[in-house]
């Protein structure tokens, strides 16, 4: 009996060590499995946040692709635009140094052809604006001033009486030439209404030097519209000059101009009459184009010695 209570004693004991052993191999591998658990949230946590830079760092490395990719196609868009603006530049410069050499008629319908060959963005006005600018600056003597006509009635005798006195404080000629150019000065002013059909040219000649020649055309210039005086003028000049700002033109020290400018002479007799016109080549746009200048305005001449036979004038000799 007492074997027996001794056997299942200590078999109950061996089965309460199998049974803490059980427990405690249990409790261990919950705890190499919390372990694992803890090892492999941590790994996916540290892989999680590693993913999560790798994002950020392709975001901005993409961000910055795309950022140099802008900058590139906006440099490339400046760079176009430059160049289209100086192409656009240098065209306009061309078209309208093109246009400075035609006669004033065609002046408008060519700034309006070449603003349509530059684009919407060239405003028409605008362009306009800068010829007159760009003609301004090689504008030579030719006055600016605008001539606003008197309110008053004008006694037509008295006015001219005061021009023959204004004259003669200046210069002293003989009665019958002071009126000659006091008439003259008053046909210079019809010639913006369409009245003249021939333009005589006023011709202060003299034998010798500081006679007053110079003087006297000033003076008259002086009275005149858009007086412009001028030295050692060429053809081409003149007729350009003329057709451009319709001046009173003073050619002075012209002793032996004619004969050493046989054109000059030429085109300073086609300005005699009313319609007659100067052909020249130009190119348009690629196009050779036939175009016609208008010499006719009033002209004066100061020289020594007496006018060229064939220049048609109203000598005032001194």
């Amino acid at each position: 009996m007492l074997q027996e209570r001794a056997k299942r004693v200590v078999a109950v004991r061996l089965e309460q060590d199998r049974e803490r052993k059980r427990q405690e191999e249990q409790r261990l591998a919950e705890r190499r499995e919390l372990d694992r658990r803890r090892k492999q949230e941590a790994r996916e946590r540290k892989e999680a946040k590693q993913a999560k830079e790798r994002e950020q760092q392709r975001r901005a490395k993409e961000a910055e692709r795309d950022r140099q990719r802008r900058a590139k196609e906006a440099e490339r868009a400046r760079k176009e635009a430059e160049r289209v603006a100086l192409q656009k530049s240098k065209e306009k410069a061309k078209g309208l140094g093109v246009i400075s050499r035609l006669p004033v008629a065609r002046h408008e319908p060519e700034l309006q052809k070449l603003a349509a060959r530059l684009g919407d963005d060239v405003d028409v006005a605008a362009l306009r604006q800068e010829f007159e600018e760009l003609l301004g600056v090689g504008g030579g003597e030719v006055s600016a001033d605008k001539t606003e006509p008197w309110p008053d009635p004008v006694d037509l005798a008295e006015l001219l009486g005061a021009c023959g006195k204004k004259i003669s404080r200046y210069v002293v000629v003989q009665e019958h030439l002071l009126t000659t150019t006091v008439l003259w000065i008053a046909h210079t002013w019809l010639y913006d209404h369409g009245v003249p059909t021939h333009s005589p040219m006023l011709a202060a000649t003299s034998a010798e030097i500081d006679s007053g020649k110079s003087t006297l055309v000033a003076v008259a210039g002086r009275m005149s519209p858009r007086y412009s005086l001028n030295i050692e003028m060429t053809g081409p000049s003149l007729y350009r000059t003329v057709d451009a700002t319709k001046p009173m033109l003073v050619l002075d020290e012209a002793d032996d101009l004619f004969i050493r400018k046989s054109d000059l002479k030429h085109i300073v007799n086609a300005g005699w009459t009313r319609g007659a016109k100067i052909p020249r080549q130009v190119k348009i746009a690629g196009v050779w184009t036939t175009v016609w200048f208008d010499p006719f305005r009033p002209k004066a001449i100061a020289l020594l010695g007496p006018l060229h036979r064939t220049a048609h004038a109203a000598e005032a000799e001194g």
